[in-house]
């Protein structure tokens, strides 16, 4: 009787030394596992340098069309231009990209013994493969149709009011052009020199000029025709463009 209570004693005196070190293994165990589950590497981001591009600068177009004589005596137009361009994929080789671009400009000259002043804006969907061979210089070849509103105007001292018209058409450029990056390195904001040149193309529309006066007086006044005019030609541009 008594041994067999002595095995009991001993038993219980081994599941007490036991017991503290069965539980500081486990804490032990545990504790990577907390860890490896408390330490999860980032996700790599999904913004990607580049992929957006604001450009602005400067278009010069040649326009050879009699149409622009009463208002230009260079047979050229100049405009500020603007676009922003988003790239559909990252990396290298071919890169498809498409956006909107604006072109707006004025000419001047004396028609007639009249002040003439011709005002154009354009706005166009940009169409535009790209081949990047490296992550700072680029070439491509850019569609871009759109619609233009054209607003002509002839300002003489002796009318009573100016004569002036406006209207839209339908256009289309098409150019080749490149980008470098001024900035070496993969920072997130990019600075870009781009250049393009090739030929715009917009339909024939008359000008046909009426008096600003109440539609009452108008008729009374007569208009005057300029004959009509086409802006198509080659053109040149120059832009700096921001990336992000």
């Amino acid at each position: 009787m008594e041994t067999r209570n002595q095995g009991r004693a001993r038993a219980w005196r081994w599941l007490a030394w036991c017991a503290p070190l069965a539980a500081a293994g486990a804490i032990t165990t545990s504790a990577p596992r907390a860890n490896a589950q408390a330490y999860r590497p980032a996700a790599p981001s999904l913004s990607t340098p580049d992929r957006w591009q604001a450009a602005i600068g400067v278009r010069a177009s040649v326009v050879r069309d009699g149409g622009l004589d009463p208002f230009s005596t260079a047979d050229a137009l100049a405009q500020f231009s603007a676009a922003v361009v988003h790239t559909l994929r990252a990396g290298n080789g071919f890169v498809p990209a498409l956006g909107l671009a604006t072109d707006i400009g004025s000419s001047e000259a004396t028609a007639r013994g009249a002040d003439a002043t011709l005002g154009t804006w354009r706005l166009a969907v940009v169409l535009e493969p790209r081949y990047v061979l490296t992550s700072g210089f680029y070439v491509g070849a850019r569609i871009a149709p759109g619609i233009v509103r054209t607003s002509a105007t002839l300002r003489d001292a002796s009318a009573p009011a100016p004569l002036a018209t406006t209207y839209w058409t339908s256009s289309v450029d098409a150019s080749l052009g490149a980008g470098a990056r001024l900035n070496a390195g993969g920072g997130p904001i990019g600075l870009w020199l781009i250049g393009d040149a090739g030929y715009g193309w917009a339909p024939k529309h008359s000008l046909t000029l009426a008096p600003e006066l109440p539609a009452r007086d108008a008729s009374k006044a007569g208009s005057t025709d300029l004959g009509s005019l086409s802006q198509r030609g080659m053109f040149a541009r120059v832009s700096l463009a921001v990336s992000y």
